[in-house]
């Protein structure tokens, strides 16, 4: 029977060695769900680097497992485990060979390990096979991974192939946005009525400005594929430039800035359907609300709970509005998409290996491998054996 050190049985037989790679995701994980300060930065690199190693030994298994199923050992021929059960035979091990493989038993040369073939090893491969298909796609596309944000409103193109042009980005060490097209927003439809989460449409356009592409996302249905990319429309936006003024005063002493509302969805208020918030710098909390149906701004402001202002401004309709001891003003709107770019993954053959790994699992956990491993002892020999008793009706049954 062949031997093989105990590192070397860690390394390409026991699970609890593709255990050791879940230790720095697992870190990663649980500082973010319980908001601990690591000592030390997991990296998106680093966390590339670890998943490779896992992918090579987990093709080093595969491919050991694959070639266990054109020969006779399917398993590591090692020591038996100390789980294994041993019976006292007053036979010789050729004779005890010879017998078990007229059972259906399949020994090394040397006579002393033999397995009996059933799907548990099968199994076992399909197992390693999954996971292997799994990781090496999910490897890939976390490799060249691309997931840009943009803000954009009807009007002129922006180049995607320009990372300057991204309100966020996150790309792969093997990904860039070169080779992206022009994209521009024709329209837009904001929530309510027919497209209740909203809907824009977007144009695709090469660099001679011809159009490739395009369509009209609404946000309810998911995303228009092109190209190996998928166009999601997150939501739409609206901003304001809203100037609060005490009234008889010149200056802008309560608060003067841009304020973003963002769709309500289901929990609109009336007619209005998009909603934001502000502060002032004396610490006042206001809040504001749009109705793009009929263009009005509804704008209110509190303080320790107690309302200070709360008026209807119709955009357009006149310059500033006094409302008691204020004067509001808005001076422009802008009505924004908030598109998501993102390359589409191999999830198909992702759940694939997903799929063949947990039927390989299943097959494991029903059927158990039949092992046998035979000692010379005096006269005759012992045999250890894991799974099912090959020597049933033999007297002498000692357990391991």
């Amino acid at each position: 029977m062949q031997r093989r050190s105990k590192l070397a049985q860690f390394v390409l037989v026991s699970p609890l060695f593709l255990v050791l790679f879940a230790i720095i995701p697992g870190m990663l994980l649980f500082s973010r769900l319980l908001h601990l300060h690591l000592p030390f930065t997991i990296s998106l690199n680093t966390l590339l680097g670890n998943n490779i190693c896992l992918l090579i030994f987990l093709i080093v298994r595969l491919q050991r497992y694959l070639a266990g199923l054109r020969h006779c050992a399917c398993y590591y021929s090692t020591e038996p485990p100390r789980r294994a059960d041993s019976v006292e035979l007053e036979r010789s091990c050729t004779q005890v060979t010879e017998e078990l493989s007229r059972a259906g038993f399949s020994f090394e040369a040397s006579g002393c390990y033999g397995e009996k073939r059933n799907v548990a090893s099968l199994g076992t491969t399909l197992i390693y096979a999954g996971l292997v298909l799994m990781l090496s796609f999910g490897l890939w596309d976390n490799l060249r991974q691309f997931s840009g944000t943009i803000i954009k409103g009807p009007g002129t193109a922006i180049d995607l192939s320009q990372p300057s042009k991204y309100y966020h980005l996150i790309t792969g060490p093997l990904a860039s946005p070169a080779g992206l097209p022009f994209l521009k927003v024709l329209n837009q439809e904001f929530p309510g009525g027919t497209y209740p989460f909203g809907a824009t449409e977007i144009g695709l356009y090469a660099r001679d400005a011809k159009r490739i592409g395009g369509a009209f996302i609404d946000a309810n249905k998911g995303p228009y594929n092109f190209s190996g990319y998928d166009y999601y429309l997150n939501s739409l936006l609206v901003d304001c430039a809203l100037t609060i003024k005490t009234k008889g005063s010149f200056e802008n002493n309560v608060f003067d800035e841009a304020v973003k509302l963002r769709p309500l969805y289901d929990k609109k208020v009336g007619d209005f359907t998009l909603y934001g918030t502000y502060s002032t710098p004396a610490g006042d909390e206001g809040e504001a609300w749009f109705d793009p149906a009929h263009n009005i701004f509804k704008i209110s402001l509190a303080h320790d709970g107690k309302k200070l202002l709360d008026t209807d401004f119709a955009f357009q309709m006149y310059r500033e509005k006094e409302a008691g001891n204020y004067v509001v003003s808005i001076l422009g709107s802008g009505h924004w998409s908030e598109l998501h770019v993102v390359r589409r993954r191999h999830m198909p053959l992702i759940i694939a290996g997903c799929v063949i790994a947990v039927v390989g699992l299943l097959m494991r956990i029903l059927f158990r491998p039949q092992r046998v491993w035979l000692e010379e002892n005096g006269d005759g020999c012992r045999a250890r054996f894991v799974g099912k008793n090959p020597l049933r009706d033999e007297q002498t049954t000692v357990e391991g």
